[in-house]
C-alpha cells in the first residue's frame, strides 16, 4: 500500500528552530510489502532534555516497535538507550567547557517527559489497516470522503487539559502505565487521509469541527511550509490556538 507523506512543523512564537521540542519519525523510503511506520512526540517544555527524549521515542517507535502487548520490553530497552544518551550528553557538555551545573542536576534526575503517538499501516484483505499506540495528547484523525471517520486517542476538544499523562525517561515517574497506554486499529481505503497532530493543533482541530467546520480542509489548504507558518501565526494571533510547538504529519493512502 502506497502512502504519500507530508510533515509540517513550527516552533513556539518567539522561539528558534533549535528550541523546537516536538519530534517526528518517517521512514526514509517505504516498500509496498513492508509496514509503514511513523511517530510523533511532544516534549514537555518544563522538563530538561525533553527535545532529546522526544526524538529518541519517535526513532525507537519507528525502528523497534513490534506490537501493543510488547510495550514493556520496548520501553525497558528505550530507557536503557536513554541512559547511554544522557551520559553522552554530559560528556559533550564537559568537552565543550560547559559541564552540567549543580542547579541542573535535579532536572536530570527528575527525567524528561513527552507525549507519544505511533502509527503502523499494513496491507489487509481489503485495502489496508492502521494500528496506533498513544500516551498523552498527540492525536490521529482519519478522513474519508470529506468526513471524519475515526479519531484517536481524543475525540473532542473537552478531552484536552494542562495535565496529560506523559512518558518519562525516569522509570519511577512511569506509574500505572497500563492504565494510560491507548491502542486502536482501523480499516483503510484508497483516498483516505490521516493526520497526526501534536496537542495545540489537535485541540484547534476538534474545536473547529465542533463549531461545524471541516478543519482538515484548512490543513490541506496550507500544505507547504510558508503557508502553514503564516496560517499558524494567524491562529495564534486570533487566540484560536495556544502558543506551543506545532507538528503535523499528513498521510494520503
Amino acid at each position: 500500500m502506497n502512502v504519500e507523506t507530508r510533515v509540517l512543523w513550527l516552533p513556539k512564537a518567539g522561539n528558534t528552530e533549535n528550541e523546537y521540542e516536538d519530534a517526528f519519525y518517517l521512514p526514509k523510503r517505504g516498500r509496498d510489502n513492508q509496514p509503514f511506520v511513523c511517530a510523533l512526540a511532544d516534549g514537555a517544555t518544563e522538563s530538561l532534555l525533553s527535545r532529546q527524549w522526544a526524538n529518541l521515542l519517535v526513532k525507537r517507535f519507528g525502528r523497534q516497535w513490534r506490537a501493543a502487548d510488547a510495550w514493556p520490553s520496548w520501553l525497558n530497552e528505550t530507557l536503557r538507550v536513554w541512559q547511554n544518551e544522557k551520559r553522552a550528553y554530559m560528556r559533550r557538555r564537559a568537552r565543550a567547557g560547559k559541564p552540567v551545573q549543580w542547579y541542573e542536576e535535579p532536572g536530570l534526575e527528575a527525567g524528561a517527559f513527552a507525549a507519544l503517538l505511533g502509527l503502523v499501516i499494513t496491507r489487509a484483505a481489503r485495502g489496508g489497516q492502521w494500528r496506533a499506540a498513544a500516551l498523552g495528547d498527540c492525536c490521529l484523525a482519519q478522513i474519508r470522503a470529506d468526513e471524519l471517520v475515526d479519531a484517536f486517542p481524543m475525540q473532542d476538544a473537552s478531552a484536552f487539559n494542562n495535565r496529560p499523562f506523559l512518558l518519562s525517561s525516569n522509570p519511577a515517574r512511569n506509574i500505572e502505565l497500563d492504565a494510560h497506554w491507548r491502542f486502536a486499529a482501523g480499516e483503510l481505503a484508497r483516498g483516505d487521509r490521516l493526520y497526526l497532530m501534536t496537542d495545540a493543533l489537535a485541540a484547534w482541530f476538534f474545536r473547529a469541527r465542533e463549531a461545524g467546520a471541516r478543519p482538515w480542509q484548512a490543513l490541506d489548504a496550507h500544505a507547504d511550509d510558508a503557508a502553514f507558518a503564516a496560517w499558524i501565526h494567524e491562529l495564534r494571533a486570533a487566540r484560536l490556538m495556544r502558543n506551543d510547538d506545532v507538528t503535523l504529519i499528513r498521510l494520503m493512502i
